[in-house]
């Protein structure tokens, strides 16, 4: 199974984190403790933080990739970029 090999996979896996940290933080301004509003919180945080790591693998493919925005079969695919190969 190939890993998020296409710019539309990288752009889909954003908004479902997107989504995911929307989720996430309007269950914390409904919240009435403030101990699970904090972990909610930290929680849409992570969120966040997963979507920025698709928004540099999203502007890898841009800058490395083929025309297109795909990766150059010599560039190899953002799971090895990622993995540092």
């Amino acid at each position: 199974m190939e890993f998020m090999q296409s710019p539309q996979d990288i752009a889909e896996a954003i908004q479902d984190e997107l989504g995911a940290v929307s989720m996430y933080a309007r269950m914390a301004s409904e919240a009435g403790d403030p101990v699970l509003r904090a972990i909610l919180l930290n929680i849409a945080g992570d969120e966040y933080g997963h979507a920025r790591v698709f928004m540099t693998m999203q502007e890898m493919m841009r800058t490395m990739g083929a025309p297109g925005g795909a990766p150059a079969a010599d560039q190899g695919t953002p799971a090895e970029w990622a993995a540092g190969r």
